[in-house]
């Protein structure tokens, strides 16, 4: 890697960045083709434009740039569903209607619902296409398994929930990008008919997963064990516990738990010892390749082809074509051009944050591996094997690291020492699990084999759980925004330049991105601790409202057993992250009055009591179910705004937007509206 002439890593980027600017706006189809045309023609002239001069100028690169992107843009918009007559988003009914619905696959379920993947096939007998969140209410009348199953169901689509507090994890986004815009909620006895199982290739894999999972627990595994099992061998992490997720995550080795390039290397491994008598045959080389590739695709496909498993596994594809060709490709261009194929085909890949952190580490890995690696030639293999693992992971967190603040907003400290300790067991997990699922279809499993196998997961989980367990250790609550994101990908970016090409201008280039990156830091850190603000949040029976000062949070709640939970939950602790990572100066009780600068805020609550001599506030919080004459009220004191929380009965809240319609006032009902904010 001498130079960075790498024709695939330019062109795409701007396909990658094509794809993120045709998901985030919307266009019209027509103009996205006219568009396409037009660049494609300029591409043309261009390209014959170049051969013909004897010198180049910055026409052509720029014309292909802009081709890729608008090529990405294209191929975003026609995977969004608003561009598919078919589409179910364009026969919704107002009302309740006979759904018939293809369940494909079983989600994590909640304390009250089974979640599923489903495809819509017709409204009222009306064809459409288009994938639904379908929530069946647990119960036993609930039939054991329902995946590939076709359902008839009378219900009515509905919107994915979506939290009304600001800064909380969002699942109607998080479902978007899964290209499911819709819920249907109901209860198993709301089902009109549930017809056979389907049988396709896909119902095979989950069959067979499933068949693994049962093999697993007949053996006497434990369900943690099982869980983390099938995450690391299979990539599903359904049956995974959050506290073992959340043990991970806290100890730097998330990554163990999805099937990636690292575990696919090591079945690769395995697969070239077990495939190498094919050596010695006539074409053995090219039957040994084929075969492997046949397994790994195989592997890929009944692990449920999760995104760091089919970049691994496109990654191997396009490097084993290569050698076969014996062409020396660059591997970063390898990487770019499995990145592009799996966007062409499903271009939301871009959106899941572990196709985000799964490239983001290879390419690290790929850049400053051999150069950091060079730094210290120990002649003992033991002592080069751990240095390697060591470098490889250091280099993977500093990859990733703007990501993981950006999502996580913590960094574990520790993840040089657990990666370190913990990788190399990942090879015997992989290898002795692979054998054990052998051997527990076979049905001859040895008892000693589970003991000693369930003996090896419950040290991982231990170790995980005393890694993560040091709390002084984990960097939390870290503010990092998406401006500062971008900023420290231009930093790294600028990195390997300096590296590879070793030229003033491009170390010149490196500083000023680290002075920009701290400048953007710096700009949005004061911008946080100089504005003044009040959120009116909403949570079911009760009332919290969080006043930001400066520097600091002040938290009224309206009842003192509400103070511990509340500052342990995320409700408050996203907001303070995302708010400059401010700490919580106090907790108290609410208060009726509260004076914003110029203007004022009166909370009543169920006493009812308003009347306040000489004042006028702009704000009235309506909290806790008071029986008051709105009419009156806004009469007597002339707010600007009516605020009604979570702690009213709906029945109160329907009453009061009624009556400020019809008044011309403004009523805000953070169940529908989110968390009031107000700026002061």
């Amino acid at each position: 890697m001498k130079s960075l002439n790498l024709p695939l890593l330019f062109i795409g980027f701007f396909f990658c960045f094509g794809i993120y600017l045709g998901f985030a706006f919307s266009i019209n189809p027509l103009l996205s083709y006219g568009f396409l045309a037009t660049t494609f023609l300029l591409f043309v002239i261009a390209f014959f434009r170049a051969k013909f001069r004897l010198f180049q100028d910055s026409f052509y690169t720029v014309i292909a740039g802009s081709l890729f992107l608008i090529l990405g843009c294209f191929t975003a918009q026609l995977h969004q569903p608003s561009h598919n007559k078919n589409h179910y988003i364009h026969y919704i009914p107002k009302k309740s209607a006979l759904l018939n619905i293809t369940i494909l696959k079983e989600l994590k379920p909640n304390r009250y619902q089974q979640n599923y993947l489903a495809e819509l096939n017709t409204i009222k007998n009306q064809k459409v296409k288009g994938k639904i969140l379908l929530s069946i209410a647990k119960d036993s009348l609930l039939p054991e398994s329902l995946t590939q199953r076709r359902v008839q169901v009378y219900a009515l689509l509905k919107n994915i929930y979506r939290s009304p507090n600001p800064y909380q994890f969002d699942y109607r986004s998080y479902m978007k990008n899964k290209q499911v815009l819709k819920q249907v909620s109901i209860h198993s006895s709301e089902i009109l008919s549930i017809g056979k199982q389907q049988e396709d290739l896909f119902s095979v894999a989950v069959k067979f997963r499933k068949a693994i999972k049962n093999k697993l627990q007949h053996a006497r595994f434990s369900p943690d064990q099982v869980g983390l099992m099938e995450a690391m061998l299979l990539g599903q992490k359904e049956d995974l516990s959050k506290e073992i997720y959340d043990n991970f995550v806290a100890a730097g080795i998330v990554h163990l738990l999805a099937v990636s390039g690292l575990h696919i290397g090591i079945i690769l491994f395995f697969l070239s010892i077990v495939f190498k008598p094919l050596d010695y045959l006539p074409y053995g080389k090219i039957l040994k390749g084929i075969v492997i590739l046949l397994f790994l695709w195989s592997y890929a496909f009944v692990a449920g082809f999760s995104p760091s498993i089919l970049r691994a596994t496109t990654m191997f594809t396009f490097l084993s074509f290569a050698l076969f060709f014996q062409r020396k490709q660059h591997t970063l261009n390898m990487l770019m051009l499995s990145a592009m194929v799996l966007l062409f085909i499903y271009p939301a890949f871009i959106m899941k944050v572990g196709f985000q952190l799964s490239y983001a580490a290879v390419v690290a890995i790929v850049c400053f591996h051999p150069k950091l690696v060079r730094i210290y030639q120990p002649k003992s293999k033991v002592l080069l094997f751990f240095w390697k693992v060591f470098t490889i992971s250091l280099i993977a967190q500093v990859g990733v690291l703007p990501l993981s603040l950006y999502y996580f907003h913590q960094f574990p400290l520790l993840f040089l020492i657990s990666n370190i300790l913990i990788v190399p067991v990942v090879g015997l997990i992989l290898g002795i699990g692979v054998m054990i699922i052998l051997l527990a279809f076979l049905n001859i499993l040895p008892p000693f084999l589970v003991n000693t196998f369930g003996t090896l997961i419950n040290w991982l989980l231990a170790f995980t759980q005393w890694i993560a367990s040091k709390d002084d250790f984990l960097l939390t609550n870290v503010y990092f925004s998406k401006e500062m994101l971008l900023a420290s990908v231009l930093v790294l970016g600028s990195l390997i330049f300096v590296v590879y090409q070793r030229k003033m201008k491009y170390a010149y280039v490196f500083l000023l991105s680290v002075v920009f990156f701290q400048g953007i830091y710096i700009y949005q850190k004061e911008k946080l601790n100089t504005q003044e603000r009040l959120f009116i949040l909403h949570k079911m029976r009760h009332s919290i409202l969080a006043f930001e000062r400066n520097n600091h949070f002040e938290i009224q709640v309206d009842s003192t057993e509400e103070k511990t939970a509340l500052l342990s939950s995320n409700l408050i602790k996203n907001i303070v992250i995302h708010e400059g990572g401010k700490e919580i100066a106090n907790v108290e009780n609410l208060k009726n009055l509260y004076r914003l600068k110029n203007d004022y805020l009166l909370a009543i609550d169920s006493l009812g009591v308003y009347t306040i001599p000489n004042l006028k506030p702009a704000y009235i919080l309506l909290r806790n179910s008071p029986k008051v004459n709105l009419d009156r009220l806004l009469l007597s004191l002339k707010p600007k705004t009516v605020i009604a929380d979570g702690s009213n009965y709906k029945t109160y809240v329907k009453r009061w937007k009624k009556t400020c319609a019809r008044k011309k006032v403004p009523f805000h009902y953070t169940g529908e509206k989110g968390a009031f904010v107000i700026n002061y």
